[in-house]
């Protein structure tokens, strides 16, 4: 019995795929061609903010810039305090002015 049901579920699964390679292979138009360029233009966005944003990293102070370019590697305040040989306080202390500092920065561009 098991050789039979084997041997069925095996020619379904064979006719199943004959059939769905025998299906045209377009899909219909619809709204995500609309969606795509909104898209493109979502990226050329987060890339111009990503230069922005690189450039206020780098006119930072070294301390500061060090903590900023961990915080956004996503490494976690306790990562960070022991790389950098400080306390998570300070880390919590120096992303807090972080924030601060590039905000003014990118609200002047």
């Amino acid at each position: 019995m098991r050789t039979f049901v084997a041997r069925v579920t095996h020619n379904v699964c064979v006719s199943h795929v004959r059939r769905a390679s025998r299906a045209p292979k377009y899909d219909e138009l619809s709204d995500t061609v609309l969606d795509k360029a909104q898209t493109a233009d979502d990226a050329v966005v987060r890339a111009d903010l990503g230069r922005r944003l690189q450039v206020a990293v780098s006119g930072l102070p070294h301390g500061m810039r060090q903590v900023a370019t961990l915080y956004l590697d996503d490494f976690s305040a306790r990562e960070i305090a022991e790389t950098l040989g400080i306390s998570e306080g300070a880390v919590f202390t120096r992303i807090t002015r972080l924030r601060e500092m590039l905000r003014k920065v990118m609200d002047t561009e």
